[in-house]
């Protein structure tokens, strides 16, 4: 709907729509356009530090303080000890009382283990298996039916998404994704400069989106030009 609106907005005018997807913004991102294929609304894809594999993800992210963490400020999060919009929730308050979800276990959650069996198998109870859900969920089995010129960014050191979740040889058998592997980068953060005040993938990305805008600009002034000298020919 956001797409479409924004469309809209520019409707005559030449203009083209990129989404750019970070963690498992990445993996909705790329999961949505292998989904829709040949319909996708948007020109090309940026995925960066993308879990591919969610249940993957979650399982190598056990017992570390990354898990802990994550656990403890979605824990604050349903249990109202983080600030936010009244409208989300509304949404959080809704999900709670529909689900029948028991607010003093959500409020002793130490672990995402614990988070999948107090909210995930209950507020998602058409899966058999929380495994179900994180597979359902995933972008891996979409991946190849990605048809728009996507760009794939993973840093080995990321600490969040292990470089194990990065599926290269599924994404390279697409021919229209790029994959970039760098050793440096953290999850999300690629900074540069001497006192990293500057992050670099912003330029890596707008450098591809620039490229694929010249590879569609061409392809059209070739159109324009072959549907002239069809024209002329008839005349």
């Amino acid at each position: 709907m956001a797409i479409a609106h924004i469309r809209a907005k520019f409707s005559g005018q030449k203009a083209y729509f990129f989404g750019i997807g970070m963690s498992l913004g990445a993996n909705f991102l790329l999961r949505t356009a292998g989904e829709q294929g040949k319909a996708l609304t948007l020109d090309a894809l940026i995925s960066l530090n993308n879990p591919f594999d969610v249940w993957l993800a979650v399982n190598l992210m056990r017992e570390t303080p990354y898990e802990k963490y994550l656990a403890s400020e979605l824990k604050h999060l349903i249990t109202g000890k983080l600030s936010m919009p009244e409208q989300e929730k509304g949404v959080i308050d809704e999900l709670l009382t529909k689900h029948r979800i028991d607010i003093e276990k959500i409020k002793l959650v130490n672990s995402w283990r614990d988070w999948d069996e107090h909210l995930t198998s209950k507020a998602f109870p058409g899966y058999k298996t929380v495994a179900d859900y994180y597979l359902a969920a995933s972008s891996l089995s979409k991946i190849k039916h990605i048809e728009v010129p996507t760009l794939v960014i993973h840093s080995k050191d990321d600490p969040i998404v292990p470089f194990e979740c990065l599926p290269t040889s599924e994404c390279l058998t697409n021919p229209k994704i790029i994959v970039a592997t760098v050793e440096k980068g953290g999850h999300v953060c690629y900074f540069q400069g001497a006192k990293g005040q500057k992050r670099w993938y912003p330029f890596v990305s707008a450098e591809f989106l620039h490229a694929v805008i010249q590879v569609k600009e061409e392809g059209r002034r070739k159109r324009e030009s072959d549907i002239r000298e069809v024209e002329l020919a008839s005349v």
